[in-house]
């Protein structure tokens, strides 16, 4: 059986069924046992639905034994899904944040209390960052985005209207710009039972649901009624007061309390605008056989009916009365229920309506005194008030104090001449960043600290000025007399000192009348150094001055630094990289020697170690034994010869001859190659030498 028909039955089985998703991505699912009541209310508590955003407040009770719905986890901003059931059938009713949990001691019982996303998720700064033109569909598509939800469906009156330009928003929240975009198309923004985003039709053309006695348990219709809808009275957003509003009317239609709506400080109604005259005109089509009659009638419910929806209450008598759904209240509690309600707007044409469904204050229909008493605290933003329409005449006195006003709401042109005294402000409440320099003109100024970015004072009219830390960026003082002062950079275009202590001096041109200088180095022609002395008779004399270990603090020069004189003597030099045009070493003791290309006169070796020795004339090899020198190898451009200091004994060879003096040898082979190999040797016996073939 269908849930619609279930509902409809005399005697009918229900229970609530859903979930909790929790923060922390878990999830605990609640059957009938468990769900022990729901209820839910939404809608215009004043009837007003054109342009509301209407959020739902929730409130669940669950049966939490054992602790199953927050052992794990806290219900704190977790997601609630709630549904009716019955037999095989189930409705959703709602979705919403929980954002209060309730919990007594020694009762099982928990209750999740909320709101829907509309009350939660669309709190967050409105940011306008499309290209225009753009149609009221795209806007709605966009504020929505922002938000992190989508438009269930964008088929809604002037949808396809275009908007040419960007609107003065002013700074206002994601609802609030939602707000004026339903107002312009003839619609209320809400969610659905499932947790969608619609912005629904206030003059729909679905045929009303009938609510008969059958199941109505009782039925309040009052008399007052409102419309057809016929006339609209727009006051655009820049408008002056006593500005006559823009005013359109059905053909032969007389614009009156009970048939005509009011528009006002909704930015897509721009004072001037070009298309403004139109966007007013068709939002008059869209509202155009809007009706509410004044009703409450509790029945046995429907979740299908939601906001907006039109319906037909029938009495015992058989009356009918067509009317629109302006609230609601859901009810499951041992059993389930509904209270319908149609509240028709205050009949007052030259007021008009006080507040906005987005909760803004209609500041351009306010005449009169109003009563504090039924303003929520923080409810009239300042944009909702037409400039020049409170004055300090009308504030009771402490009624507007410094935390109530926004950073840089009051500046100077703002206050009459002498609106401020000094026994109206607070101790602390005026820092120097906050005066300007024309602004102060103290007798006895008292600064603990100031902190002034730029300052241009002829004359510091202050018989004491104590400033205990000051910065100044640029300050263009006629005198100051000043005891102690540490400067990172000064400029001084004349000045005058009685004693200055430099630590570092750059003049680019001096005139000195007087000078007395401990020590004078100056350049000489030769790019030298020269320290100018007076003797004890006065005579002047330069001595050529050189650095010593005295001016060094540490002996050996960093390798980062260049050393560029005409010579260098180290006794001892310790460099990573040496790049000299002209070196003279008199000794050499190196571990490891890596070089290159190496032109020596002569050179002392102890050890060498070399894979390729090779010269372009001559290279000759000493080798010593302790110290004397015992032979030598010396090769030249006539060959090689090997021999030994002071012995005319020696080997001489080169491509063609072979020279050798005093040989002495045991055996001398010769091999000659001739088709056969031969070899005959020189052999040494006692009665002399001789050739022999040995093979």
């Amino acid at each position: 059986m269908a849930l619609a028909s279930l509902l409809a039955l005399p005697s009918r089985q229900l229970h609530l069924s859903g979930t909790i998703q929790y923060l922390n991505g878990s999830t605990r699912a609640f059957g009938g046992a468990q769900a022990l009541a729901f209820s839910m209310s939404e809608g215009a508590a004043g009837g007003g639905l054109l342009g509301g955003v209407f959020s739902a407040s929730c409130t669940l009770t669950l049966h939490n034994a054992d602790e199953y719905f927050t052992l794990s986890a806290s219900p704190y901003g977790a997601q609630a899904t709630v549904l009716l059931n019955g037999e095989n059938e189930s409705a959703p009713l709602a979705v919403f944040t929980v954002t209060k949990v309730s919990k007594r001691e020694n009762d099982p019982r928990l209750i999740l209390t909320g709101q829907d996303a509309l009350g939660t998720a669309f709190h967050g700064a409105f940011t306008d960052g499309f290209t225009y033109p753009l149609s009221l569909a795209a806007i709605a598509q966009g504020i929505a985005a922002q938000a992190g939800f989508s438009l269930a469906d964008t088929a809604f009156p002037n949808a396809d209207f275009a908007i040419p330009r960007q609107p003065d928003w002013g700074d206002i929240s994601l609802r609030q710009a939602l707000s004026y975009v339903a107002c312009a198309a003839g619609c209320f923004a809400c969610l659905d039972r499932s947790g969608r985003l619609a912005l629904r039709p206030l003059a729909s053309a679905m045929l009303p649901r009938e609510i008969g006695p059958s199941v109505t348990l009782s039925c309040e219709i009052g008399d007052r009624a409102f419309g057809p809808l016929a006339a609209l009275t727009v006051t655009p957003k820049g408008a002056r007061r006593g500005d006559a509003p823009i005013t359109v009317a059905l053909s032969g239609a007389v614009p009156a309390g009970t048939n005509t709506l009011s528009v006002s400080g909704n930015p897509l109604f721009p004072q001037g605008g070009s298309h403004t005259a139109d966007l007013c005109q068709a939002l008059l089509n869209a509202l155009s056989g809007f009706t509410l009659s004044a009703a409450s009638v509790l029945w046995r419910g429907d979740p299908a009916v939601q906001l907006g929806d039109k319906v037909r209450f029938r009495d015992h008598k058989g009356m009918l009365t067509d009317t629109v759904v302006t609230g609601q209240t859901l009810t499951f509690q041992q059993g389930f229920s509904m209270r319908t309600e149609s509240v028709c707007p205050a009949a007052e044409t030259t007021v008009g309506r006080l507040f906005t469904p987005s909760g803004a204050l209609n500041a351009a229909n306010l005449e009169g005194n109003l009563n504090g008493a039924i303003i929520r605290e923080g409810s009239i933003a300042a944009s909702s008030l037409v400039s020049g329409s409170v004055s300090a005449l009308q504030l009771a006195a402490g009624s507007v104090t410094t935390e109530k006003l926004a950073a840089g709401s009051v500046t100077a042109e703002k206050l009459n001449a002498a609106a401020v005294t000094a026994d109206k402000l607070a101790a602390g409440s005026v820092t120097a960043e906050k005066l300007s320099a024309a602004a102060l003109d103290a007798l006895y100024a008292n600064l603990a600290q100031a902190n002034i970015n730029w300052a241009q004072i002829d004359t510091l009219q202050a018989a004491v000025a104590q400033l205990g830390s000051a910065y100044l960026a640029s300050a263009d003082i006629d005198w100051a007399r000043i005891k102690d002062l540490t400067a990172r950079r000064a400029l001084i275009t004349q000045g005058s000192a009685g004693e200055l202590y430099i630590a570092r001096l750059a003049v680019t041109e001096a005139n000195l009348l007087s000078l007395t200088v401990g020590e004078i180095m100056v350049k000489g022609a030769d790019g030298g150094l020269y320290a100018l002395t007076v003797d004890g008779e006065g005579h002047v004399a330069a001595l050529r001055k050189q650095v010593s270990n005295d001016d060094v603090a540490d002996h050996a020069l960093s390798g980062d630094e260049k050393l560029m004189e005409g010579s260098v003597t180290a006794r001892s030099l310790n460099a990573q990289d040496i790049f000299a045009e002209n070196a003279l070493i008199r000794q050499l003791i190196a571990q490891t020697l890596d070089v290159d290309t190496l032109f020596a006169r002569e050179a002392v070796l102890q050890k060498l170690s070399a894979v390729d020795i090779s010269s372009n004339q001559s290279i000759r090899l000493w080798v010593q034994e302790q110290e004397q020198m015992s032979a030598y190898l010396r090769v030249t451009e006539n060959g090689l010869e090997i021999g030994r200091v002071g012995d005319t004994a020696r080997f001489r060879a080169d491509n063609r001859t072979l020279e050798v003096t005093n040989l002495k040898s045991e055996r001398l082979g010769i091999t000659q190659q001739m088709g056969l190999k031969e070899e005959w040797a020189w052999i040494a016996t006692r009665t002399g030498a001789g050739l022999k073939y040995v093979g």
